[in-house]
């Protein structure tokens, strides 16, 4: 008599966990998609084309110096190659043209305003 009561509470248990693990999973769903949404709101295409000129911003830290003196761009680089939607092949634009090709995330190149 008594097990078959704890056998009860103890399948009663089971079922509230596995519906409460059901309702977390929908409630994990829903803010993936409202976060989803709020994201994608402010989230812009980069609009870069091939021969392109851009400017690199890297942050250098240099210890003893504020970063607010240090150069925070170089360039002016010439867009080369699209790797991926946000990865670029940029080449340093220089009179010897001898400057490797490297490979930059989108985050870190902006248009120069003007071709020098």
């Amino acid at each position: 008599m008594l097990s078959d009561k704890t056998d009860e509470d103890s399948q009663a248990q089971r079922d509230r966990i596995k519906k409460n693990a059901l309702v977390a999973v929908e409630n994990s769903k829903l803010a993936h998609s409202r976060n989803k949404k709020y994201y994608d709101a402010g989230r812009k295409v980069p609009d870069f084309e091939i021969g392109q000129y851009v400017w690199r911003f890297h942050q250098v830290r240099k210890k003893g110096l504020t970063h607010a003196f240090l150069p925070q761009k170089s360039g002016p680089f010439i867009i080369i190659d699209q790797i991926s939607p946000v990865n670029f092949k940029i080449k340093l634009v220089n009179k010897s043209n001898r400057s490797k090709p490297m490979i930059v995330h989108v985050n870190d190149i902006r248009k120069v305003a003007s071709v020098l």
